[in-house]
């Protein structure tokens, strides 16, 4: 660990201005998407794929379901990039308190429809900017992994070991690599358009070299944001080099979940 917490999230400026920019644009599409992001969740509108498909979506998610439910009770609970609140809603029954980071006020405002419950507390701020006020029993993301750029990567791990207490655990879900389901049919078809280099999907262009992912927003403009998905092996990898003992694997084709903590070594009392 640096020796300091100022000393460690100064370094979130590592990277230069380029990836500044990359990840305001971030913020900036999931802002002008919210009031379509759920069809993506639902597998409604333009994510509709057919009913085996979202059968087997579902049927996936229903796996995540279990497997935070595995790791209950979670006492207080800090959520990374809440959203639209689909898994906020989740941590609900199963935590003491829920404090829900989100830097878009627009996704905050339809979590906040679908979630009336004084346990939970929302800060509309850039996790980036985040400065941890008091630890967590857990620190929980879904679907944020994958949009942090590499040269953030370490100092976003810095910043989740700050949240956490003393053996605290980490949660998160997100996406498969597109590799898991590339042989699916409703996927050939979707990705017919799609290189070694390139993943084309809906209102989305992803440059795999690179992690910039060009999407259509619901306002429709387009934002570049960053999307690099990481595999379970290489992400334990990783993770251990960190200080941190992680478990990760990837249901059937949809999705990537890890949970761990700190080695003991690597803990800031």
């Amino acid at each position: 660990m640096p020796e300091s917490d100022d000393e460690s999230l100064a370094t979130a400026q590592d990277g230069g201005s380029g990836v500044d920019d990359l990840l305001a644009s971030q913020i900036d599409y999931y802002r002008a998407h919210a009031p379509r992001y759920d069809d993506w969740w639902r597998r409604t509108g333009k994510h509709d794929l057919g009913e085996d498909y979202r059968l087997r979506w579902e049927s996936e998610i229903a796996k995540l379901d279990v497997i935070l439910a595995t790791f209950a009770p979670l006492g207080d609970v800090l959520e990374f990039a809440g959203g639209t609140g689909n898994w906020t809603a989740k941590l609900v029954p199963l935590s003491d308190s829920i404090t829900v980071v989100d830097a878009s006020p627009e996704a905050v405002a339809i979590a906040r429809s679908k979630i009336s419950n004084p346990r939970v507390s929302w800060l509309i701020e850039d996790i980036f900017d985040h400065r941890p006020h008091r630890r967590y029993d857990i620190v929980f993301f879904s679907f944020w992994l994958s949009h942090v750029p590499p040269e953030r990567f370490d100092w976003f791990w810095d910043l989740v070991s700050q949240c956490l207490v003393p053996n605290g655990r980490v949660i998160f879900f997100d996406n498969a690599p597109p590799a898991l389901s590339r042989d699916l049919s409703e996927h050939k078809k979707l990705w017919s358009e799609s290189t070694e280099s390139n993943l084309v999907g809906i209102d989305s262009r992803t440059d795999l070299e690179t992690g910039i992912s060009s999407r259509l927003a619901a306002d429709g403009s387009t934002y570049d944001l960053v999307k690099i998905w990481r595999s379970p092996e290489d992400l334990e990898s990783q993770m251990s080099a960190l200080g941190w003992a992680i478990e990760a694997n990837t249901t059937e084709t949809a999705f990537l979940y890890g949970h761990g903590q700190r080695m003991s070594h690597s803990i800031d009392e």
